[in-house]
C-alpha cells in the first residue's frame, strides 16, 4: 500500500529542508539546479510565485516541495529581420528594465522553422541558451 501525501503552503521556515533536498535531487540526477527566490526578506511569498506547495508525508515530514513560477515569454509580431536587428541593439536596456521589474529570466520559443538566422543572433547578440537540447519545453496554456 502507497504512504499517503498531504500538500500545504510551503513557509520560509521550510526553506533549509527544501535546499537539503534540492541538493540531494542534484547529485541523484548530476545537475546543479538552485532553489529560486520563494519569499521575500520578510518571509512573504513573491509575487512571480502564485503557488508553491510543501509535500508532506504520513510522519509529518517535508519530503519535497513544487514551486509554481510566472515566467516571462518573449514574442515578436511582425516586422521581420529589420524589427529583430532594433530589438537586439537595445537588449541590455531592455533587460536592465525586465531585472528592474523583478524577472529573472526570459523565455523565447521560436518555430523551429524560424530558426535559420535566428538562432545565431539570440544566442551571440542577445546572449540566450538554447534549452531544447537538454531540456523538454512544455507548455499549456491555462
Amino acid at each position: 500500500m502507497s504512504e499517503a501525501f498531504t500538500f500545504r503552503e510551503l513557509k520560509p521556515g521550510d526553506l533549509p529542508t527544501v535546499i537539503k533536498h534540492c541538493r540531494a535531487q542534484n547529485r541523484r540526477d548530476r545537475t546543479s539546479y538552485g532553489v529560486p527566490h520563494i519569499f521575500d526578506k520578510d518571509g512573504r511569498q513573491l509575487p512571480d510565485v502564485p503557488l508553491a506547495l510543501a509535500e508532506i508525508d504520513g510522519r509529518g515530514r517535508l519530503v519535497s516541495a513544487h514551486m509554481f513560477e510566472r515566467t516571462l515569454e518573449y514574442m515578436s509580431f511582425g516586422g521581420g529581420r529589420q524589427a529583430l536587428e532594433a530589438v537586439l541593439n537595445e537588449a541590455p536596456a531592455i533587460f536592465y528594465e525586465l531585472r528592474r521589474l523583478g524577472y529573472r529570466d526570459l523565455h523565447i520559443l521560436p518555430p523551429r522553422r524560424h530558426l535559420a538566422g535566428l538562432e545565431t543572433a539570440l544566442q551571440d547578440r542577445m546572449g540566450m541558451h538554447r534549452i531544447d537540447e537538454y531540456l523538454a519545453h512544455f507548455l499549456r496554456e491555462l
